[in-house]
């Protein structure tokens, strides 16, 4: 009888070291996968950002030149 219960309590042990060891590997591989979601997501903000800037700047620089053109300046005044 009493090695019944050994043997159970060991396998019992080993079951529980068992499913630790896939809990952590498991959180670790979410905390890992999630970082990684979150470095994209800033990378991405980063990226639309530089392209909105940059067209931004483009367009107003088109404008700027657009309107400092001096063909209105050479004509006399009426």
């Amino acid at each position: 009888m009493n090695f019944k219960l050994f043997i159970a309590r060991r396998i019992a042990n080993r079951i529980a070291n068992r499913n630790r060891s896939e809990r952590r590997t498991l959180r670790d591989h979410v905390r890992q996968q999630l970082g990684q979601l979150r470095h994209d997501e800033k990378r991405v903000r980063g990226l639309r950002l530089y392209v909105a800037w940059s067209e931004h700047h483009r367009a107003d620089s088109g404008s700027i030149a657009a309107d400092m053109s001096w063909s209105h300046a050479a004509q006399p005044a009426v």
